[in-house]
């Protein structure tokens, strides 16, 4: 008979993985383009075009960060017309949050302390 093997992660192991995990989200979420992308989008599903004009940079740079948040999965998009929208994943943008989350988590007391 084998022996048995736990494969389990030690809990240093998790916390690794989890900074580990938290690290890349940050490192995504880091470009200042794509956070005020992610800002005008919290409004509601938005055009390209309206995109362009409101963040004054020239529209391949918004489509090229456009992208990087649709393959991330944090937007999606859809033809209107000869218009392409977009809006923010909700559930896509918690399950890139969740490691920053796991990482940072305030305990109860913390939270009561840092409130004025």
């Amino acid at each position: 008979m084998a022996p048995h093997v736990d494969w389990s992660l030690t809990s240093e192991e998790e916390d690794a993985q989890a900074l580990e995990a938290a690290v890349r989200a940050l490192q995504f979420l880091g470009d200042a383009n794509r956070l005020r992308i992610l800002k005008l989008l919290t409004r509601g599903e938005t055009p390209v075009g309206a995109l362009v004009d409101q963040l004054g940079l020239p529209q391949p740079l918004v489509s090229y960060h456009l992208r990087r948040l649709r393959e991330a999965g944090l937007v999606r998009s859809w033809r209107q017309a000869r218009q392409v929208c977009y809006a923010i994943d909700s559930l896509a943008w918690d399950t890139v949050v969740r490691p920053i989350r796991e990482v940072v988590t305030l305990s109860p007391e913390d939270a009561e302390e840092s409130t004025p």
